[in-house]
């Protein structure tokens, strides 16, 4: 194998750190929950991988790990077009772009995304975090890159995450908090309305996100991934892989499944908006609160 990037001792945050194996990019096995309240209650509960794909070391990691590959055929894929602007585009282009309207200078630092996966040429990841940084390693924006099962997608922007910093953290963790309205259909069975409050844990050892959707209705939706880092290596990749040998279309089957036991239920379906690719501005949660959900992996 040839040699890994040194360790990143500059960055005062957790995303730019490297694991045990030299790079920042790691394998998350971990847990989706999902719960509902309000006009029908509902729980769900899944089990998940997310990779952190750092851009820079998508090419060590294509030709060093076995059965991955980046923008080419392989059994565990990364592809440029399943995210950003999705034509194959550069996605630091877009995420430069995208943060730039949220008012943030310098994203020149590490960027790296925490996302499933494409298994078997396919790939649907709901939601996609990223995590840029500016020139001295410091965290200066996070993107929630969102989609939906009709085709469209949403990105949330945090300027200066760091700003909604929650501590200090029993394990040292970078927690950080931020909100923004809603503004993307994602269920059909919640309207386009209210707040997202995020909790973030930036990526080390590991990795969690809390989303909690308050409707302009009343209604909740609590959405939570914990999850433990892995080395990004071959044997890394198959045993967390070997648990969830159809993962995307895991994903794709349960929330149609979900889906119909909602409608079983009796919750109210709303038809889908037109929606141009679009662009929100949240902002870090300053105040003294509880965080949105819990984000202990």
């Amino acid at each position: 194998m040839s040699a890994m990037p040194a360790r990143t001792t500059s960055s005062p945050a957790r995303p730019t750190s490297s694991g045990a194996d030299g790079l920042r990019s790691g394998l998350y096995p971990g847990v989706v929950v999902h719960r509902r309240r309000g006009e029908i209650d509902h729980d769900l509960r899944q089990r998940v991988v997310m990779g952190l794909f750092d851009l820079d070391e998508l090419d060590l990691l294509d030709r060093e790990v076995t059965g991955f590959g980046v923008d080419r055929p392989a059994p565990v894929a990364f592809r440029t077009d399943d995210h950003g602007r999705a034509d194959g585009s550069d996605l630091r282009d877009w995420f430069t772009e995208v943060t730039a309207g949220a008012g943030v200078r310098d994203v020149s630092g590490p960027l790296q995304v925490l996302s499933m996966p494409r298994v078997l040429g396919y790939a649907f990841d709901p939601i996609s975090v990223w995590f840029g940084h500016d020139a001295g390693g410091r965290p200066s924006a996070v993107v929630h890159e969102v989609r939906n099962t009709f085709g469209q997608r949403h990105a949330y922007v945090v300027p200066d995450p760091l700003a909604g910093r929650v501590g200090p953290d029993p394990e040292g963790a970078t927690v950080v908090r931020h909100r923004a309205d809603k503004a993307f259909h994602v269920s059909p069975f919640f309207d386009v309305d209210g707040t997202y409050d995020f909790t973030l844990r930036m990526p080390d050892d590991r990795a969690a996100l809390g989303i909690l959707h308050h409707a302009g209705d009343g209604h909740t939706l609590t959405a939570s991934f914990t999850g433990r880092r892995r080395a990004f290596t071959t044997a890394g990749l198959w045993r967390s892989m070997a648990r969830h040998p159809l993962l995307p279309q895991a994903v794709t089957g349960g929330i149609h499944l979900h889906a119909a036991r909602l409608w079983a239920k009796g919750a109210t379906y709303r038809p889908v908006p037109d929606h141009d690719r679009g662009v929100t501005t949240g902002c870090p949660v300053t105040h003294d609160r509880e965080p949105a959900t819990e984000v202990a992996a």
